[in-house]
C-alpha cells in the first residue's frame, strides 16, 4: 500500500531556512494529531526556540491563520521573531514565569514540550501550560527518553519522571472507574484529559471536558431469548436482575384525609400498570392496605432516612436496583435499559427542571454512602435534604459528586 506523502517531513527534506532537528518518526505523530487544525484559526504554543526552523514549519503547516509562540531561555532566540511568530524568554521550569506567561498569551490549541527535557520542567510546564488548552487541544511531549537518562535527572521506573508522571495520569483518567475514594479520586485530570497516545518518546495529551462514561445497550437478548421480568427491563450489560418500586408517604400530622388516600391509591394503580404488585413497596408512617400492595411501617422523618434505614437493615438485596419518587411523579411508559444502566457508581439521580435530583432516585445495595452523608449534612446544617444535597454536591465532598450518576429520563415520567 502506497504511503502517502507527509507535509511535515516533506517540509523538513526540503528546508532551507532556519535550522531543525527532529526524530524522524515524529513527523507522522504530529501528522496525524495535528491534522484536523491546519488551515483554521489557531495558536500553537511551542517550548525549546533555539534556532527557530521547528516554529517556521508550524507557521508553513498551519496555514496563514495560525499565531505560533514560541518560549526559549536563551534571549537569543528572539531574533527569529517574524509574522505570525511570536517568542517569549522564560524559564520553562519557572512556575511564576509560566503562570504570567499564561495569564498573557491566552489559550492555545496546541501545546509542544520540546524544552529543556529535564524532569521538573517538563513536569512543571505540564501542570501550568495544560489548563490552558482549548477543549478539543492537544499537549504533546517529546523526547522523553530523558526519562531514562540520569543527566537529565531520569531513570528507569524512577520517582519524579514525566514518564511515571504520566502513569499518574493514566490512573487519573480513570478515575471515573473507582471504588475506593482515597486510593483513586476523580480530580481536574479526570474531568480534562480526553486521551493519552503514547509513542516512542512522544505522549499526546487530548483535552476535552470529561462527564462520567455509561453504557447502553440495544437489541435483542440472544442468549436467554426472553426478559427475566416481563414487568420490566433486564439487560445482560447490567448488574442487576430486578428493579423495585418504593413508594414513600410520611405525613406530620399522621392522618391521611381523603385527597391524600386518594393520591396514594392513584400512585399504586398506575404503578401496577408497570409492576407486579411483589415488586412494588409501599412505606408509611400509618397502617395502609390497597390492592395487596406490601407495606411497611416507619417512624422515620424523611424519605432519605427511610431508603437508608432500608439499607441499613439489609432489605435491599445484591442484584437489586430500586427506584424511589416522590408521590407526584407518575410512570409514563417502562425504563428503557439504558436509561437507568450506572456504570462505576451504585446511585443515579434524575435531571428534571421542576423536582430536586433527591426526589427521583435509583439506588443499589452499595449505596449506603451517598444516603448517609445527606443525612449527616441536613443535621449539622438543620436542613432539609434537598439543601444538604446541594451543599454536598457544590463542596464535592470526598468526591460526592463522582459517586452517582445524573440521570436522563426522557419522556419515561409526568409530573403533577
Amino acid at each position: 500500500m502506497h504511503k502517502q506523502k507527509n507535509p511535515l517531513e516533506d517540509y523538513f527534506r526540503k528546508n532551507k531556512q532556519r535550522r531543525m532537528d527532529k526524530y524522524m518518526h515524529y513527523f507522522d505523530i504530529y501528522h496525524r494529531h495535528f491534522s484536523e487544525f491546519r488551515g483554521k484559526k489557531v495558536t500553537v504554543l511551542e517550548f525549546g526556540v533555539k534556532h527557530g526552523g521547528s516554529l517556521q514549519m508550524w507557521k508553513h503547516y498551519f496555514g496563514n491563520k495560525s499565531r505560533i509562540i514560541g518560549v526559549d531561555i536563551d534571549p537569543r532566540c528572539k531574533n527569529v521573531v517574524e509574522k505570525q511568530i511570536e517568542v517569549y524568554i522564560g524559564d520553562q521550569g519557572d512556575r511564576n514565569f509560566l503562570k504570567k506567561l499564561a495569564e498573557k498569551i491566552g489559550p492555545v490549541d496546541i501545546a509542544i514540550d520540546d524544552g529543556g527535557h529535564h524532569m521538573q520542567q517538563q513536569i512543571t510546564t505540564f501542570e501550568e501550560i495544560f489548563p490552558i488548552v482549548r477543549n478539543g487541544g492537544l499537549f504533546l511531549v517529546e523526547d522523553l527518553q530523558t526519562s531514562y537518562w540520569n543527566n537529565y535527572d531520569g531513570g528507569y521506573k524512577k520517582k519524579g519522571t514525566f514518564i511515571e508522571y504520566a502513569k499518574d495520569r493514566i490512573d487519573d483518567l480513570h478515575g471515573w472507574c473507582s471504588r475506593d475514594e482515597q486510593e483513586l479520586k476523580v480530580n481536574e485530570f479526570t474531568r480534562s484529559i480526553k486521551a493519552m497516545h503514547i509513542y516512542d518518546s512522544v505522549i499526546v495529551f487530548g483535552k476535552d471536558k470529561i462527564e462520567p462514561p455509561h453504557s447502553e445497550a440495544i437489541g435483542f437478548d440472544s442468549l436467554n431469548n426472553t426478559l427475566k421480568n416481563p414487568k420490566h427491563f433486564t439487560t445482560s450489560s447490567s448488574k442487576y436482575d430486578s428493579m423495585k418500586n418504593l413508594l414513600i408517604y410520611l405525613e406530620p400530622n399522621k392522618t391521611y384525609d381523603k385527597e391524600i388516600m386518594a393520591n396514594i391509591k392513584m400512585q399504586v394503580d398506575n404503578s401496577l400498570k408497570y409492576w407486579r404488585p411483589k415488586d412494588i413497596l409501599l412505606i408509611t408512617n400509618l397502617p395502609f392496605k390497597y390492592s395487596g400492595i406490601k407495606t411497611i411501617l416507619s417512624d422515620k422523618h424523611n424519605k432519605i432516612e427511610v431508603i437508608f434505614s432500608l439499607l441499613q437493615e439489609g432489605r435491599v438485596k445484591e442484584g437489586e436496583l430500586w427506584w424511589y419518587h416522590d408521590n407526584d411523579i407518575f410512570q409514563m411508559r417502562k425504563f428503557k435499559s439504558w436509561e437507568t444502566i450506572l456504570i462505576g457508581v451504585d446511585t443515579g439521580f434524575v435531571l428534571s427542571r421542576t423536582h430536586s435530583p433527591i426526589q427521583n432516585i435509583f439506588f443499589s445495595k452499595d449505596s449506603s454512602k451517598i444516603f448517609e452523608w445527606i443525612i449527616n449534612r441536613s443535621h449539622r446544617l438543620r436542613s432539609d435534604p434537598e439543601t444538604a444535597f446541594k451543599s454536598l454536591a457544590d463542596e464535592n465532598y470526598r468526591g460526592f459528586n463522582s459517586r452517582y450518576k445524573k440521570l436522563i429520563p426522557l419522556k419515561t415520567f409526568h409530573h403533577l
